[in-house]
């Protein structure tokens, strides 16, 4: 973020939009995290982050056993009901501070906040 390098960022982040061969599966998500590193001192940093994240997917259990094997069907064969979904939303927010008093001895503080 700066020419001196005491301000650096990173973004990660993902979208999916996902059939599948199996019939009445398919699944979508985002997540997006932000980080940013600020060089306080010559021996302190603190990182702050936070993340999103929202998916939702078909639950798909996969096939029945018969005996010792699998069930003869086809494989795009889905058992479960279309309607069967797994949801989540979360935010999270952060830090972690660290401090070098000497190569012996550093502080660290963490905190973090999750909603889901």
């Amino acid at each position: 973020l700066n020419a001196e390098g005491t301000a650096l960022y990173r973004f990660n982040g993902y979208y999916k939009d996902a059939g599948s061969f199996r019939d009445f599966v398919s699944s979508e998500g985002v997540f997006f995290s932000p980080v940013v590193r600020l060089a306080l001192g010559k021996n302190t940093t603190l990182t702050l982050n936070a993340t999103y994240r929202n998916e939702r997917r078909t639950t798909d259990d996969g096939f029945v056993a018969i005996g010792n094997g699998v069930a003869d069907l086809p494989r795009n064969r889905f058992l479960g009901e279309p309607f069967q979904e797994f949801q989540v939303n979360d935010f999270s927010i952060g830090y972690l501070l660290t401090h070098q008093f000497s190569d012996q001895l550093t502080l660290r503080n963490v905190f973090r906040a999750q909603w889901v």
